[in-house]
C-alpha cells in the first residue's frame, strides 16, 4: 500500500510539473494565460495524474492515458477561451497514446483491446463526424479530431465505455449550457465549447472500471 501511495504522489507531481511545462505552448492567436487559470489547471492535471496512478498502477496504460489527461488540459483551457481546439496539439496525442497501448497490449498480452481501441479510434470520429452533419455546426472540426484519442481510451476498455463516455459528454455539456443561460452569460444559440465535456465524460469512464 505504501509503494502505491508514492507512486500516487510522485505521479500527480509530475503531472503538476508538465502542466506548467506545456502551458508555455502557443498556437495560432492563443493569448497568455492568467497566473490563476495555470494554477487551475495545473491543480486539476495534478488530481488526474495521481487517480489515473491509483487505477493502473506503473503501467503502459497509465502513461497513456496521462498524455491523454496532460494536452487535455491544455486543450480543453484553449477551447473554454477561444472555442477552438488546435490541431498541433491533438496530433501529437495519437501516435503517443497508440504507440503506449500498444505498449501495454504487448505487455499484458491483450491484443484483442488493442485491436478494439484501434476500430474506437476510427469509429468515434465517424459518429461525430454525422452528429457535426446531422447538427449542422453543433460540433467543430476540432471535436471530431479530439474524439479519436479519446475513442481509443475509451474503446481500449470496452465498447460499454465509448457508448457511456459520449453519453456523459453530451450530458456534462447539457448542464454547462443550462448554467451559463440560467446566469444570463448566453442566449439560447450561444457556441458553448465542447471539447471540456468530451474530455470530462472520458475521463469519468477511465477512471471507472467498465465491463465489455
Amino acid at each position: 500500500m505504501s509503494g502505491t501511495i508514492w507512486i500516487v504522489l510522485g505521479w500527480a507531481g509530475t503531472g503538476f510539473a508538465l502542466s506548467l511545462i506545456i502551458r508555455r505552448f502557443r498556437s495560432g492567436a492563443l493569448q497568455p494565460t492568467s497566473r490563476r487559470t495555470t494554477g487551475i489547471s495545473a491543480l486539476i492535471t495534478l488530481v488526474l495524474f495521481g487517480l489515473l496512478a491509483w487505477r493502473f498502477g506503473a503501467t503502459a496504460e497509465l502513461l497513456a492515458f496521462s498524455v491523454l489527461a496532460l494536452f487535455g488540459m491544455r486543450l480543453a483551457m484553449i477551447d473554454l477561451k477561444e472555442l477552438r481546439l488546435p490541431t498541433a496539439l491533438i496530433m501529437p496525442v495519437y501516435p503517443a497514446t497508440l504507440g503506449l497501448l500498444g505498449l501495454a497490449a504487448a505487455a499484458n498480452g491483450s491484443y484483442l483491446d488493442l485491436l478494439r481501441a484501434v476500430l474506437g479510434m476510427v469509429v468515434l470520429p465517424a459518429a461525430y463526424l454525422a452528429v457535426a452533419v446531422v447538427s449542422r455546426g453543433g460540433i467543430g472540426g476540432g471535436d471530431i479530431r479530439l474524439a479519436g484519442p479519446v475513442g481509443l481510451v475509451l474503446a481500449w476498455q470496452s465498447w460499454t465505455a465509448v457508448a457511456a463516455g459520449t453519453v456523459i459528454a453530451f450530458l456534462y455539456a447539457n448542464i454547462a449550457t443550462l448554467v451559463i443561460l440560467a446566469n444570463g452569460r448566453a442566449i439560447r444559440h450561444t457556441q458553448v465549447p465542447f471539447g471540456p465535456a468530451m474530455l470530462a465524460g472520458m475521463f469519468t469512464c477511465v477512471l471507472i472500471p467498465w465491463s465489455a
